[in-house]
């Protein structure tokens, strides 16, 4: 894999974390980090574990897992790493490694690896998984979240052309971008939620993800959709197809609203 490549991911979500910092509300919430696993995990599944959680950005989701976990760990390789370090300061049993997946060394110490968000921007995806695999104890799990193909044919119509743009532009641009869209973005919520009735795209997600947010965080989600360079979009088949090329067994899948993939595997 290309040097060039690794660092322009890292570079991609740099800005963007360090842009926005602010954890609160619903977004910080544990409910928010629950909502990926459907069946696939509950807080019992975390109690007295150790875990650990693969391009872990400002540590919200470390935390909440620290709140339940023997010990959490965060590995972030940008430079996001140091707000992690201090949202968590309080959580005795939370470390973080400023570290890649591809360069993570350690072997058979977890009981479960979570890697949500961050495969489908992966330049390798396959070696990732493989490395999250060598991570695990016999018997763990690890726990992916994807974007999903299925039902999503309207939206990479519509915009997959224009984040081939926007991910190039610089983050003030961008920044502008996300205001204006998170405006209109919050108009159709608003709208779909008067007319509920009617087959709104995504009306399910706006419904129990997106509604829920502030417009700080609307921006955010828009600016993580325009921003980076590599943006994967999974069927059922070809996801669960890599996990099993990784190694891993006993896969079982979530559909998440109906938009996207989450999974869970185990180290057999």
């Amino acid at each position: 894999m290309p040097k060039d490549k690794k660092l322009e991911t890292v570079s991609d979500f740099n800005k963007q974390w360090i842009s926005f910092q602010k954890q609160q509300g619903v977004y910080a919430d544990e409910s928010f980090f629950f909502d990926y696993f459907g069946h696939l995990l509950n807080k019992d599944d975390l109690q007295d574990k150790i875990v650990a959680e693969i391009g872990c950005g400002n540590g919200r989701f470390v935390k909440t897992m620290a709140n339940y976990a023997k010990e959490a760990s965060g590995f972030e390789p940008s430079g996001a790493v140091e707000i992690a370090k201090k949202y968590c300061e309080d959580c005795n049993n939370a470390n973080f490694y400023h570290q890649s997946i591809y360069d993570v060394e350690i072997k058979d110490k977890y009981d479960a690896v979570f890697c949500l968000g961050v495969l489908h921007h992966l330049p390798d995806p396959l070696l990732a998984l493989q490395k999250m695999f060598v991570m695990l104890k016999k018997g763990g799990s690890c726990y992916v979240w994807v974007y999903g193909s299925e039902n999503n044919s309207l939206y990479l119509k519509i915009f997959k052309p224009i984040i081939q743009m926007t991910s190039r532009f610089p983050h003030w641009l961008l920044n502008v971008i996300s205001f204006i869209l998170a405006i209109l973005l919050k108009v159709y919520i608003v709208l779909v939620s008067l007319f509920r009735f009617l087959p709104w795209p995504m009306k399910t997600y706006m419904l129990k993800v997106l509604k829920k947010l502030g417009f700080y965080y609307l921006k955010l989600v828009i600016y993580d959709q325009l921003n980076p360079k590599i943006a994967n979009y999974y069927s059922k088949e070809e996801i669960s197809s890599l996990v099993e090329k990784a190694g891993f067994g006993n896969i079982k899948t979530y559909h998440r609203h109906n938009y996207s993939w989450t999974i869970k595997a185990v180290k057999e």
